[in-house]
């Protein structure tokens, strides 16, 4: 097991950045999700560690050791990529066994080992197989086994499970996060797929644009975002924003919006960065919004009138789209809400759980005031946004 450590990390191709100063530390046994739009940086930070790029300018350390000008060989990683990259002439057994054959391991041990790895996946019946004759889970299986076997200090993976379908991502998700339980080794994971950062990683690290945006646990992610790209990027459905104007009295601050008023809940939250009076974008996620149907809801907040436009039955839920106004903002709603297109409702917003940026900057200026949240934030080893 090794940790890693990206250090001011800059990757350029021609003209384009791809990755803009990445300075990030991943401890020793973590597992950590790399997460971000198409063309982020993320699987270009991913390769740069696998010694498949090398960095324009920084340094890249695996346990306090300089790796820049090691081959990718010789770093002692193992990558699973999206499209398997099985050889299709061998069997299973042959794909498993073909690493440590090539480090002129015993027979013995290269039997006992792929018969380990076998069971600990469930494909021990399939290792007289080729991989034409597989399905898209089980060829997954194989290159993880693969992987196993090669006993990394870190484990690389490249969306491996963008190919398979929705039932299967989910018992793949569950299968990863038990082998990284029982191995304890680091993990670096790349998705594009915030669903996936959430359920598996340890640790998310954000990116947009070659930048790294916050590194933090999924559940400071979801309900402490730095920025709004990260608010709005993490969570499902997506947060909702809304134009506000925050008071100037800081001792009691209140925030207009949506033609209602709220008090900005100074217990749990601190207003950081200017915090001036003036315009600010607020930020609601569908839970935080609450069917007030008989006009008895008793979360604290302001009330407003939506006109119901979109149901989506989710089964154990609905995420119902309404027009307040001039804006739209998306619920959470119980399932079968007997509700129709057009129907009038009445919602109540937690103001408690609202989040506040700055319109011109994106940037968060109401913050949990959480011990949780700044021991994440330092232990990350990285400055937030």
């Amino acid at each position: 097991m090794a940790a890693v450590r990206f250090e001011r990390v800059y990757k350029v191709f021609g003209s384009a950045m791809a990755v803009e100063d990445l300075s990030l530390d991943v401890p020793d046994g973590d597992f950590l999700v790399i997460v971000g739009p198409s063309g982020c940086g993320k699987t270009t930070s991913l390769r740069m560690l696998a010694g498949l790029e090398r960095p324009s300018y920084g340094r890249i350390f695996i346990d306090s050791e300089p790796v820049n000008n090691v081959p990718a060989k010789n770093r002692d990683i193992a990558m699973v990529f999206q499209s398997y990259a099985l050889y299709p002439h061998k069997t299973v057994r042959g794909n498993l066994d073909w690493g440590m054959r090539i480090r002129r391991e015993s027979k013995q041990r290269i039997a006992e080992q792929v018969e380990e790895v076998a069971q600990m996946l469930g494909i021990t019946r399939l290792l007289d197989k080729r991989p034409a004759s597989l399905s898209g889970g089980e060829r997954q299986r194989v290159a993880l086994g693969r992987a196993l076997l090669r006993d990394p200090r870190v484990f690389l993976m490249d969306e491996p499970l963008s190919n398979l379908d929705a039932a299967l991502r989910v018992q793949m998700r569950s299968e990863l996060i038990r082998l990284h339980s029982t191995l304890g080794t680091t993990m670096v994971y790349v998705t594009h797929d915030q669903i996936e950062a959430m359920t598996m990683g340890t640790r998310i690290a954000v990116m947009s644009d070659g930048r790294l945006q916050q590194v933090a646990p999924p559940e400071t992610l979801y309900d402490d975002p730095v920025n709004l790209f990260v608010a709005t990027f993490i969570g499902s459905p997506k947060m909702n924003i809304f134009d506000g104007q925050l008071s100037s009295n800081r001792s009691a601050p209140t925030i207009d919006f949506l033609g209602a008023q709220a008090p900005v809940d100074l217990r749990s939250h601190e207003l950081v960065g200017p915090g001036d009076a003036g315009a600010k974008l607020v930020g609601v996620r569908p839970e935080d919004i609450h069917w007030n149907r008989d006009g008895t809801e008793d979360v604290r907040g302001p009330v407003v009138d939506g006109q119901v436009e979109v149901i989506e039955p989710m089964g154990s839920e609905s995420y119902v789209t309404l027009a307040c106004g001039d804006q739209t903002l998306v619920a959470r709603f119980p399932a079968r809400c007997a509700l129709t297109r057009g129907d009038s409702v009445r919602l109540t917003i937690d103001c408690r759980q609202i989040h506040l940026f700055e319109a011109s900057t994106g940037e968060a200026v109401l913050r949990r005031n959480s011990a949780d949240r700044i021991t994440a934030e330092v232990g990350s080893g990285v400055i937030d946004g």
